[in-house]
């Protein structure tokens, strides 16, 4: 999403990242590439995980 600009409600928002664009803009990248391989390996694990192995749910 590199068109929107920094705010407190869209994105990492934390005061220490608000206080300069070009950390903001990293930390965008940083969390963006982290939730996109977080989906990736819930993916995968998906195909490999039965229900019968879930005994906790």
């Amino acid at each position: 999403m590199p068109k929107i600009k920094q705010n407190r409600f869209v994105g990492f928002g934390l005061s220490l990242v608000l206080k300069d664009n070009e950390t903001w803009i990293r930390a965008q990248r940083f969390c963006g590439f982290c939730f996109v391989l977080v989906g990736f390996i819930s993916l995968i694990f998906s195909f490999f995980c039965q229900r019968k192995d879930l005994s906790f749910v």
